[in-house]
């Protein structure tokens, strides 16, 4: 069975150090709306971080956010041996989806099973979860709020930018 309904690999191109020295200095904080019922424990895994008005502040990841014409950004954070449960993304339809950290886990889509990815597009109103990991998990997430999937991808994929 092809995860194309789940995930689109993206050729984007990027420094991740750079993407990592823009979202280093942000202020995070514990996701208390989506991690509660998201994990199994009483700990906050899944944490938060957003680039609002001062995006210019942000060259780098602006850069990204005008080519990729997303609605909002959010930065996640996830630490080391946590898991975020099975869920539907309750903001966005879907998303441009880059990891930050070097090595991290997969993925799991309650109707594939697991994928790894480094940068894709994400259909988060597909079932999915994220498991527990030796490492932290940084994402940064370029989220579409009003076009769908297949739309986003007919976009991205009409800028070259599908692998």
């Amino acid at each position: 069975m092809s995860y194309a309904k789940y995930i689109t690999h993206l050729n984007l191109k990027y420094d991740a150090d750079e993407l990592k020295d823009e979202v280093e200095d942000l202020n995070f904080e514990p996701n208390y709306k989506y991690t509660r019922g998201y994990n199994d424990s009483e700990d906050d895994a899944w944490w938060l971080a957003r680039i609002r008005g001062n995006i210019h502040m942000y060259p780098y990841i602006e850069d990204l956010y005008k080519l990729l014409e997303a609605d909002f950004i959010a930065i996640h954070m996830q630490y080391a041996n946590t898991r975020v449960n099975t869920h539907i993304d309750p903001n966005s339809l879907c998303c441009v989806n880059i990891l930050l950290s070097g090595d991290t886990g997969p993925v799991i889509f309650e109707d594939y099973g697991k994928i790894y990815y480094k940068c894709a597009l994400f259909n988060n109103q597909e079932w999915h979860a994220v498991p527990s990991y030796n490492k932290e998990r940084l994402l940064l997430k370029f989220a579409y709020s009003k076009r769908s999937y297949e739309k986003v991808l007919t976009t991205l994929t009409n800028k070259g930018l599908v692998s």
